[in-house]
C-alpha cells in the first residue's frame, strides 16, 4: 500500500499549479547545486551561487510543506 502522504504529494502534481511549480524549480535547483558540487574546486564566486540556490530550494521546499499540510488539514 503506497504512503499515504505520497499520494497526496503525487496528486498535488497533478492538481495544484504552485505545487507543481514549485516541485519542477526544486528538481531544477538541486540539478544546479550538483552541477557545481562536481568542481574539485569552487571559485568564490561558484560557493556564493551554491549557497544562494540551498536557499532557494529550501524556501520552496517549505512552501511546498506548507501546501501539503493545507491539504492534509483539509481531509
Amino acid at each position: 500500500m503506497p504512503n499515504s502522504e505520497a499520494v497526496l504529494e503525487e496528486n498535488l502534481r497533478k492538481e495544484n499549479k504552485e505545487y507543481r511549480k514549485l516541485a519542477e524549480e526544486h528538481e531544477d535547483l538541486k540539478k544546479k547545486i550538483q552541477e557545481l558540487d562536481k568542481h574539485k574546486f569552487l571559485t568564490p564566486d561558484q560557493e556564493t551561487e551554491i549557497t544562494r540556490l540551498k536557499k532557494l530550494k529550501l524556501q520552496g521546499k517549505d512552501r511546498m510543506h506548507q501546501i501539503l499540510a493545507e491539504h492534509k488539514n483539509k481531509k
